[in-house]
């Protein structure tokens, strides 16, 4: 087999004999081969490779299980990995309903030790070459922003004259502008292979211009004016992935009403502190806000229910406003600062409690600066009696790396916001995996994007991921409750 190195295939077979024929098969020293005769086997084994692979073959038939319940529930874990049929049913029904689920090809038994070696080559040479047009279109389009922007919005003004009147002089240099900003999130979508990503910032783009003259549609046929300019300048095979994003969030686009979301719940525990600290930050109330938190401490709320109940879904809401130009940046910037300065003045009260003798260590990575997520999920577990280490935003790689060798955390916490920072992600894990005393630590990552996409910690290669904060304290809590001294 050709281009296999460093290659896992899981193999998942009731029938012992057929599992040693495989393993004898395809052992090398560039594949590593797992066997499972259950599922149970099976996800414990996935789940220690973080759920990560390049080719599974299994069997539909499994002893007092439903095969194609497994298949669903390794799509959930990671919708890309191949997954090869090998069964002796040859009911066309059963076998186009395990292609339903999420198969991606089917062997019938008895089978040929050179067929299934020539059909796994076929779908690991797909699959490889996924990720690689994958990249060709991500290297293409953001080498190429300018003068793609410049060539769509040529041609939108084609489809839509009327717009040339709108779009003038600084107009025009916006809305280029903005162009240019769907084309970056496209190809960061697109080479991160998340349809979510690229959905949610065009639902993002939609909110943020309700209450304009552009609206849904207008932003439909500008997503269809890139298709027609990327067209002629990309392969057949780039193309067709290009259209799968953009088709997909113009489908979500014109079926999903952003003017109505708020995160303000008012099944929220502390919902009229919340309504009343978020009215008091948009009056620019800083010294008021200030004492209706500590008040409420005074009372005996805890500081996670503040940083839960009130800090979290406010901070959200005040995001959400400036999406919809509610607000301006340097508003949102304020009372991101003013609610920073409140969680500094309830430190004091978090360190008097007892120590675990675990550390966390948390950073926001390079280039990114909204660090507030990971800053609460730091003071939460101070509250727990952890050991923490903030180290605030855009420290250094080699920094960061020098710091964790010195004081050997149990965990490592990154947080990233914006797409464009997610790469910066991927490379302090690596970095991270590559040495050997840092082998042990577990790697923690958080923010928007893995919020949007829920398979997007498993591509970084983490170990842990939660959607808010106090889920993530829950999360090493449990993982780490044998090791609480």
């Amino acid at each position: 087999m050709k281009e296999l190195s460093k290659v896992f295939i899981f193999i998942l077979d009731n029938i012992k004999s057929v599992r040693v024929r495989l393993q004898l098969l395809f052992k090398t020293d560039d594949i590593n081969i797992i066997e499972a005769s259950n599922s149970s086997e099976f996800f414990n084994a996935f789940s220690q490779n973080k759920y990560n692979g390049n080719l599974i073959i299994m069997d539909i038939k499994l002893k007092g299980e439903d095969g194609f319940q497994v298949i669903r529930k390794i799509r959930n874990k990671n919708p890309n990995i191949p997954i090869i049929i090998l069964t002796a049913n040859n009911n066309r029904e059963i076998l186009i309903k395990a292609i339903f689920e999420g198969a991606t090809d089917y062997i019938l038994k008895p089978f040929e030790d050179l067929r299934i070696k020539n059909k796994t080559n076929e779908i690991l040479d797909s699959y490889n070459s996924l990720k690689n047009i994958n990249q060709e279109v991500y290297r293409f389009i953001s080498s190429n922003k300018k003068e793609l922007a410049e060539k769509i919005l040529s041609r939108q003004f084609f489809y839509q004259p009327e717009l040339k009147l709108e779009y003038i002089d600084d107009n025009y240099k916006k809305y280029l502008k903005d162009i240019s900003y769907h084309l970056s999130y496209l190809c960061e979508a697109i080479n991160l292979n998340s349809l979510e990503l690229f959905n949610d910032y065009i639902l993002w783009t939609k909110a943020s211009t309700q209450d304009l003259n552009s609206g849904a549609e207008h932003i439909v046929v500008n997503l269809n004016c890139i298709k027609d300019i990327l067209y002629p300048e990309l392969s057949k095979k780039m193309v067709i992935i290009v259209n799968r994003f953009i088709d997909a969030a113009n489908k979500n686009l014109l079926s999903t009403d952003t003017s109505s979301k708020t995160f303000v719940d008012k099944n929220n525990a502390c919902y009229n502190i919340s309504v009343e600290y978020l009215d008091l930050l948009l009056k620019m109330e800083r010294i008021k806000a200030s004492k209706l938190i500590m008040n409420e401490v005074e009372k005996g709320i805890p500081i996670k229910d503040i940083y839960v109940y009130v800090f979290e879904p406010s901070l959200k809401e005040i995001g959400n406003l400036w999406h919809k130009n509610k607000i301006t940046v340097a508003e949102e910037h304020y009372f991101t600062a003013t609610t920073q300065l409140i969680m500094a003045q309830l430190y004091s009260r978090i360190i008097e409690n007892n120590r675990n003798g675990l550390k966390f260590v948390a950073v926001c990575v390079s280039a990114e600066i909204h660090e507030v997520g990971i800053r609460m999920v730091t003071d939460m577990l101070e509250v727990d009696g952890w050991d923490t280490y903030y180290l605030g935003a855009n420290v250094p790689k080699r920094d960061l790396i020098s710091f964790l060798i010195k004081q050997k955390p149990h965990v490592l916490g990154l947080s990233a916001t914006m797409i464009f920072n997610l790469q910066n992600v991927k490379e302090i894990i690596e970095e991270v995996r590559n040495i050997e005393e840092l082998k042990d630590i577990k790697i923690l990552v958080g923010g928007y994007p893995f919020n949007m996409d829920k398979e997007l910690w498993k591509k970084m290669g983490a170990d842990l991921y939660a959607p808010n904060a106090i889920e993530t304290c829950n999360l090493v809590a449990n993982t780490f409750k044998s090791d609480v001294s």
